[in-house]
């Protein structure tokens, strides 16, 4: 954790934190390094240096999908907004953003009016001094659209619609025909169907900043749907001969699911990085029997 090991006496010691090694230790927990003294024909003599580490970070930014061109109201969810004091919005990384005012609701929770001039995504996150990465999140808005009216065949009755006017799409779910089905129309104003076969859909709600959606069955599952990624890849098997290419983002501006975290955690994997240090030690906790380390 120290990255200098040497120093004279009766001068100070004087040390610096490794920020490498830095950004590897959870999250606001308390890292302890012991620092000896040694030379030669004298007791060396230890002691502790205790870090703790508070770096402010952002999971999520929402709501998602709001027009853009005017000031808009927006919840920032993390922790640690606290230390940000009563101007958060200098501290802010929001690129591309004009933040027309900021406050801190509470140490997990920010108010922010800002007012966007595209779509984006834009990022939204705290730097800080020591440069190391924290946990951000993205904020999608929405382009005015217009389109005719159309009729769009389907078999089957739809329960439950979703309206996402970033991909400009309607998702339904059907449950007599056990599936999610996502209506999009192109820039053409060509509508396409896809349908994602789900035993059991009872109900569906979108995430608040629509990177995913969450359908539930009958036997009380909660099914996790990239709503790009999977659907695409039922195009592709609709129509073999339309190729869907899909830019994903960096892992660092993406999101991961948590049933892939559970699944990682289950089989021994490190899952410090997506989540917060107590969330990562419930999970290795309940590792499979026999399962081993993986790295």
């Amino acid at each position: 954790m120290l990255a200098s090991n040497a120093g004279t006496t009766p001068d100070a010691l004087t040390y610096s934190v490794d920020p490498a090694q830095l950004a590897s230790l959870d999250q606001f927990a308390d890292h302890t390094a012991t620092v000896t003294l040694s030379t030669a024909g004298l007791t060396p003599v230890s002691f502790t240096v205790t870090l703790q580490k508070r770096l402010p970070y952002v999971v999520f930014a929402g709501p998602y999908g709001l027009p853009y061109g005017a000031s808009t109201r927006i919840i920032v969810g993390g922790r640690g907004f606290n230390q940000l004091g009563t101007s958060p919005a200098a501290l802010l990384l929001a690129s591309g953003l004009s933040v027309d005012f900021a406050s801190v609701l509470s140490d997990t929770q920010l108010l922010l009016f800002v007012t966007a001039q595209s779509q984006g995504p834009f990022t939204i996150g705290v730097p800080n001094v020591g440069g190391v990465n924290t946990p951000s999140a993205l904020l999608w808005f929405s382009a005015p659209y217009t389109y005719a009216p159309a009729t769009v065949p389907h078999a089957g009755a739809k329960n439950i619609y979703l309206h996402d006017p970033v991909r400009h799409a309607v998702f339904a779910l059907s449950r007599s025909a056990n599936a999610l089905v996502r209506y999009q129309v192109d820039g053409n104003g060509v509508w396409s169907v896809a349908t994602l076969p789900i035993a059991g859909a009872l109900n569906m709600a979108m995430a608040p900043d629509g990177s995913r959606i969450w359908v539930t069955d009958q036997s009380h599952r909660v099914i996790e749907v990239d709503p790009d990624n999977q659907m695409a890849q039922l195009n592709r098997h609709l129509a073999a001969d339309v190729e869907t290419v899909y830019l994903p983002a960096s892992p660092k501006y993406s999101f991961v699911s948590s049933s892939g975290v559970r699944e990682v955690a289950a089989w021994g994997g490190s899952v410090d990085d997506w989540v917060p240090a107590h969330v990562a030690e419930a999970l290795r906790a309940r590792r499979l029997p026999g399962a081993g380390s993986v790295s």
